[in-house]
This record gives structure tokens, C-alpha cells and sequence, in this order.
């Protein structure tokens, strides 16, 4: 994009248009940037150590501007250091962004090389990582990624603040940040071990006009997932079975869903479907027909993934042949395959660095397809914390990319479920957040789940469900741990205005009066379905998320931006789950306009905060946008 014409300079600044809208701000001594839309100021660089690096474990900080030059290329601009070598920093305006290039002007490389942006509280920031929107908003406390990989759940090297900043990576390069110092406030982004950094810089009038703008460069899903995520729940034989799933089992699982009415969408048969981790067959000990099997499920109208990971036990049947063609990631230096460490014990990795490794994988995944008919996959373990330095691949490939090459397998079939993810926006792959705890945890619990799921649409994935309702993590699930119906009921009403419905734990084992809600609530979503997957249409335009943030629509209402445990279903619904045991009321909070609770059919005007809404356990506080 060609930049405006104009240049300002004085003793202490340098004003350059980047934009007709967008303009440049260089602060001489000391060194920092302003980035101006319209004469408001959207985001700016630390006043101290705007630019950093440490080399030798010494850390360097930019100074003053020393000269600087504007070209049709971009403006270059050289900044002394806390050292002998100066930095160099390039800006080129790139429609709809601003590419920032860092380096060192010895071209040397670097243990970390980055910027530092003030980040006050008054300026709330979100994105990054889906684990750590427990701390809402993220520069709300301290917090340091260094490494800041994908693992655990999803990722992505973007951040978005309420005066309306987006910054992010657009590739796979180690990478760290951290928010210091809460109350002035501090976020720094750097590299890892390279000798150049790019910074990809969006300013607009909101939040929401930044997310698009860098979703346009990130990419949006080109087409939602298949309806059925959005028209009936999910099941997964995790938690009703643990490894102990089988043929038998799944089928009088699929009886018993028919018989209580509770409809199935998409069936994950999870771990020990085969006899070792790498095979790609049925265990002929627990399924003596699978394809009969799916084809009794297919005309119960639910379609059937499987649970796959990257890994091969040395006891599989395709680990021989992997070894021998070499498929397998390799011990560095060595020809021994290298052994990662996950929550199974330690086995080898396919190398999908490797063309035919990926292709022979994706082969054994279509073989299934088109010999027992099932229809996807549930992709896991694909974290980078499993590939931990030793490793060698056949093309270079760290654990970033590894973790992206491993989901993008994903995309070749319609069915396709991921946990961990870093820049496959564009692939509009289904989600789930990590496994939670059965438990009202903020962290990692029935209380995490709203913080999580608005942080998914954040980072450019929409389409997701809240893990297994209940949880599921089946340490919390083991023999002699009572069931908390309370808990599961709960999730189950969240769930319900959530993209995706996923159960494990078979909802008809509660008592009686537990059950029917929960079946009501599935009676709920199924409802919605048709708005929802307007929604995930929508998405599939231009990445608007399904599940909002209440400053998604209401920018201009501070206290959005403070909530989280609230969210908004497209821009018709307001929901308020109760997320605290034993709760029958909870505060709520109403934007402006005119609000119509979804069950008695009163309205009430916003803003304005309601202190105790009444919520007996069969009831999810709802309020459509009246309107709307």
C-alpha cells in the first residue's frame, strides 16, 4: 500500500503518515514509537528500552534516535543502545498493517532481540493463550511465556487491546513475551535465537475492527465445519470408558443415548481403539467388526472420529517400517529414532517435515475412511512441549511448525476435532478446550470455561466446544470420586450456548431430575442450531467469533472489559452461566438497549448491573437483544 506523503520533523519528533489515517510518531530521546489513527493515540512503545536484545546474557536497550531515512521502501531508522552496536528498525505500512523489522546493525544474532509496549491497566489487553485467559484481562497480573509454544491448548503470537491495537507474528519463529508491572504496565514480545524480529503492528478505531484487520492477515476459516457439530452433541467414549472402549461397549453406549433421547452428532472413539499407540487399525480383540459397528452408527445418524496422535510405540505394527524408511523424527547427530516424552510414556514421532512421512501417515488416516467408513479424527498430543531439544527432522522443522504440520492433517477431513493449534486459523479446524478438571476452578474447572472460550474466538478459532461437559480429565473421574451433578449440570447450560455440545460422562447416570435438565439444555441447542451455524457461516466470512466478549458489541462500556464469566452467543444473545456452587442467583451484568430475558419474557434496559438475577438450578440466565 503506498503511503501518504509527509514527513513533520522537529527537535524532539518525527511525524510520518503511513496512512491517510495512520501516522507515525518518533520520539528522539528517549527512542519510542507512536502509533496515531486520526490523531488518537492507539499504542506506543516503552519510554524505556523500547527496543531490547541480550546477547552473552547482557541485555541491551535502545537509547536515542541517531539518523533516519524515509524512502519509498519504507523508513529506516538507527537507534543507539546501552552498548557499542545500535539497533536498526524498519516500518513499511502493508495494507491493512504495519510491518515492524528489528535487528541488531552488526546482523548478528541474538538470545532474545524485541520491542516494549506500554500496556497500563486502562488499557486492556487480551489474546495468546487460551490457558492463560484465566487471567482476565491478560495484563491484569504478571505473566512470563519464555517459551510461549503451543501446547496445552491453543496459541497463536497475537494480542489485542481495548484502544484498538492488534500485534502479532505471521510466522513459526521461537518466540517469548511477558506483561510486567500491572499498574504502569509493560508487554514485551521478543525473538528467540534469531538475528531479525517482525512485528506485524494493526491500529483501528476498537478491538473488534483490530481483530479483523489481523485475521485478514492470519487468515479466517474458509467454510464452517459439517452441521452436525452444530445440530446435535458430540459423545466421547474418554471418560464413560477410559481405555477400556470396545465394540460392544460403544454400541449399547449409542442404545442407551436412543433411549434416554438424547441425540448424537459426532461419536469420537478415543484411546485403545487399537492394540498399540501408531497403530492404524482396530484391536480385533475389542472390535471384531468395526465396520459394521459405523455402519450401525451411520444409520443412527452419527458420524464417527477416532482418537490419533503423532506417536509410535516400538511394539506397532508400523513402527518397523517407519523406522526403515525413515519416517521418524531422528535423535540429533544420530540414526536412533528420538523418543518424546508425553502423558503415555516416551515413543517416537512421525517426521512430517518429510513429504512422504506425512503422505504415509495420511495414507494409514484415508485407509480407515475408505475401508471401515468412518469419517474423521480427533487429532491429539501434537504439543510442542513433547519435542524437546535433540531432535533432528529431515527439513528443518521446530516445534512450532511441528505442532501446525501435525493439526493441519486435520483439514483433510471434514471431521476433524484439534486441541492444540498456533496459526491454522484459515483452516476452520473444530477445537476443544484442554482437559478440565471435574471442578469449579477458575482455572482449570467449570469456571474456566468462559475466560477459555472467548479467548478461542480471540485468537481466530470459532468453532469449539468446552472440553467433555463435566470434565475431562479422568484423574477427577476415577473409581470411589463422587459425581457433583450440580457441576455437570451447570456445564451442560453453558454448553448449550456454545458452538459445540461434547459429553463423555453419559448424562441419563444422574438422578432422574439431573438428567432432565441436562436434556433440556441438549433440547436447547438443538434450537439454536440454526443460529448458530449462521454464525459459524459468518465466521467462515471474516472471523467473527460465534462466542463474543461483551466488548465485542459494546466497545464504547468499560466495564465489558472487566467480565468474564459472562458472554455473547452472535450479537441476539446475552448469557450468564452460573459458575459457582451451590449458586441460585448472580449478578449480571446488562449492556445498553433493550434486553428480553429468555424465560419469563421480561425486559429491562441497559447499562446497568442486575445484583442478584435469580438462577434455580434448571435455569442458564439468557437475555435476547430485543431488536435484534
Amino acid at each position: 500500500m503506498p503511503r501518504a506523503a509527509g514527513v513533520t520533523e522537529s527537535s524532539r519528533t518525527l511525524d510520518f503518515s503511513l496512512t491517510d489515517r495512520v501516522r507515525l510518531r518518533v520520539e528522539r530521546r528517549p527512542f519510542s514509537i507512536v502509533f496515531l489513527l486520526d490523531g488518537r493515540q492507539v499504542l506506543r512503545t516503552s519510554r524505556s528500552g523500547a527496543l531490547f536484545a541480550r546477547r552473552g546474557g547482557r541485555e541491551l536497550r535502545s537509547r536515542v534516535l541517531r539518523s533516519w531515512r524515509d524512502d519509498p521502501s519504507g523508513i529506516r531508522l538507527r537507534v543507539s543502545s546501552t552498548a557499542e552496536v545500535d539497533f536498526f528498525l524498519e516500518a513499511r505500512a502493508l495494507h491493512p498493517f504495519v510491518s515492524l523489522t528489528l535487528r541488531l546493525c552488526d546482523d548478528g544474532p541474538c538470545e532474545a532481540l524485541g520491542a516494549s509496549f506500554d500496556s497500563p491497566r486502562s488499557d486492556a489487553w487480551f489474546g495468546a493463550e487460551v490457558m492463560a485467559a484465566s487471567q482476565w484481562p491478560l495484563n491484569g497480573r504478571r505473566i512470563r511465556r519464555d517459551p510461549f509454544l503451543p501446547t496445552g491448548n491453543q496459541a497463536a503470537p497475537l494480542w489485542l487491546s481495548q484502544r484498538g491495537a492488534a500485534l502479532f507474528r505471521r510466522d513459526h519463529q521461537p518466540i517469548g513475551f511477558s506483561f510486567h508491572d500491572p499498574v504502569r504496565g509493560t508487554l514485551r514480545i521478543h525473538g528467540r535465537g534469531a538475528a531479525e524480529l517482525e512485528l506485524c503492528v494493526c491500529v483501528s478505531a476498537n478491538l473488534r475492527e483490530a481483530h479483523r484487520a489481523a485475521l485478514c492477515v492470519l487468515g479466517s476459516p474458509r467454510r464452517p465445519p459439517p452441521v452436525q457439530y452444530f445440530s446435535a452433541p458430540m459423545f466421547s467414549t474418554w471418560i464413560e470408558f477410559l481405555t477400556r472402549v470396545d465394540q460392544e461397549g460403544i454400541l449399547g453406549y449409542s442404545d442407551a443415548m436412543r433411549e434416554h433421547g438424547f441425540p448424537c452428532g459426532v461419536l469420537v472413539i478415543d484411546d485403545r481403539w487399537t492394540r498399540h499407540y501408531g497403530d492404524l487399525s482396530f484391536d480385533p480383540s475389542k472390535f471384531p467388526d468395526p465396520r459394521h459397528m459405523v455402519e450401525v452408527l451411520h444409520s443412527r445418524g452419527c458420524r464417527v472420529a477416532l482418537w490419533v496422535t503423532p506417536f509410535l510405540d516400538s511394539a506397532s505394527a508400523r513402527y518397523g517400517e517407519a523406522r526403515r524408511l525413515g519416517y521418524l523424527l531422528r535423535r540429533k547427530d544420530q540414526q536412533e529414532p528420538f523418543l518424546g516424552t508425553w502423558w503415555n510414556g516416551k515413543s517416537a514421532l512421525v517426521d512430517f517435515s518429510r513429504p512422504e512421512a506425512r503422505a504415509w501417515f495420511v495414507d494409514g488416516l484415508q485407509a480407515l475412511v475408505r475401508d471401515v467408513g468412518v469419517d474423521g479424527f480427533k487429532l491429539d498430543a501434537g504439543d510442542a512441549e513433547f519435542l524437546s531439544p535433540g531432535y533432528d527432522s529431515f527439513a528443518p522443522m521446530n516445534p512450532w511448525e511441528y505442532a501446525d504440520a501435525f493439526a493441519s492433517i486435520g483439514a483433510l477431513f471434514p471431521f476433524n476435532e484439534l486441541r492444540v493449534s498456533w496459526l491454522t486459523q484459515g483452516l476452520g479446524l473444530v477445537q476443544r478446550l484442554r482437559d478440565k478438571s471435574p471442578t469449579w476452578d477458575r482455572a482449570h474447572g467449570l469456571g474456566s470455561i468462559v475466560p477459555h472460550g472467548l479467548c478461542e474466538g480471540l485468537l481466530g478459532y470459532p468453532y469449539f466446544c468446552a472440553d467433555m461437559i463435566g470434565g475431562g480429565w479422568d484423574a477427577g473421574f476415577r473409581a470411589g470420586t463422587p459425581l457433583d451433578e450440580e457441576l455437570f449440570v451447570r456445564w451442560t447450560q453453558a454448553s448449550a450456548m456454545f458452538p459445540i455440545m461434547q459429553f463423555s460422562y453419559a448424562p441419563w447416570r444422574l438422578s432422574p431430575r439431573s438428567a432432565e435438565i441436562c436434556r433440556q439444555y441438549v433440547e436447547l441447542h438443538e434450537r439454536m442450531s440454526p443460529y448458530i451455524y449462521e454464525l459459524a457461516r459468518e465466521a467462515a466470512r471474516d472471523g467473527t467469533p460465534i462466542v463474543r466478549p461483551l466488548f465485542f458489541e459494546f466497545p464504547s462500556e468499560p466495564p465489558a472489559y472487566r467480565i468474564s464469566d459472562q458472554f455473547l452467543l452472535g450479537s441476539r444473545f446475552l448469557v450468564a452461566p452460573v459458575l459457582r456452587r451451590g449458586a441460585r442467583h448472580r449478578p449480571v451484568y446488562l449492556p445498553r438497549g433493550t434486553w428480553r430475558d429468555f424465560w419469563t419474557r421480561g425486559e429491562l434496559r441497559g447499562p446497568r448491573p442486575l445484583r442478584a438475577y435469580p438462577a434455580g438450578i434448571g435455569t442458564l440466565p439468557i437475555f435476547e437483544r430485543v431488536g435484534r
